[in-house]
C-alpha cells in the first residue's frame, strides 16, 4: 500500500493532527494553504473554528499520544498510565469521536511531556543502596525531549571514549 501523500490531498500532515492553541486541544480537520485557512475542532468548546493557517503553524504546539510520550521519555505507555493511577500526575485532555461522541485517546501537550519526564527522573528503582546513593536510570534530558518534540530526531556523535552523546553536547574537535 502506498502511504505517500497525493498531490492536491487536502488532509494535513499526520504528525500535526492534534495541537494545542491558547491552552485548548484542537484536531486539525482541513487546511487550505492557498487561502491560508485551517479548520479545526476545539474539544473544550465542542465546535469548529476557522484559524489562519500561518498563525496555527506559528503559535500552536503539537499534541502527543501516550505512545509518542513513552518513546520520548524511554518508558512503556503502561508506566505512564501507572503514574496517573498512583496520583503522580493528572490525565491530559481527552479526545472523543466527532460522529458518535465516544471517548478517545488522551493527548499530551508539551508541558505535560515535561511533567512526565520529571516524574520519570524522580523514580528510584529497587531497594536503596547501602551507601545511600540513588541508582540512576537512563532518562532523556530536557534538551533531548525538546529536540524530539520540535524536530522528531536527535543526532548523536561518538566522543573519544566511544560513548554516544547528543550532537549539541558533543565536544569541539
Amino acid at each position: 500500500m502506498n502511504n505517500r501523500k497525493k498531490k492536491g490531498d487536502p488532509t494535513p500532515r499526520k504528525n500535526f493532527r492534534y495541537f494545542y492553541l491558547n491552552g485548548k486541544l484542537h484536531k486539525l480537520l482541513y487546511v487550505t494553504r492557498a487561502r491560508d485557512e485551517a479548520l479545526a475542532w476545539c474539544y473544550s468548546e465542542h465546535k469548529k473554528i476557522l484559524y489562519p493557517w500561518s498563525e496555527v503553524r506559528r503559535r500552536a504546539s503539537r499534541g502527543f499520544t501516550i505512545g509518542q510520550v513513552g518513546k520520548m521519555v524511554n518508558r512503556q505507555p503502561r508506566m505512564i498510565r501507572y503514574y496517573v493511577e498512583w496520583g503522580l500526575m493528572e490525565w491530559p485532555e481527552q479526545t472523543y469521536s466527532l460522529t458518535s461522541g465516544h471517548p478517545g485517546m488522551h493527548i499530551f501537550s508539551e508541558e505535560d511531556v515535561f511533567k512526565v519526564r520529571d516524574i520519570v527522573a524522580d523514580q528510584r528503582p529497587g531497594t536503596p543502596r547501602k551507601d545511600g546513593l540513588i541508582r540512576p536510570r537512563p532518562v532523556a534530558s530536557k534538551q533531548e525531549i525538546y529536540a524530539q518534540m520540535k524536530h522528531d530526531m536527535v543526532l548523536y556523535a561518538k566522543n573519544k571514549d566511544g560513548e554516544f552523546v547528543p550532537l549539541y553536547m558533543a565536544e569541539d574537535w
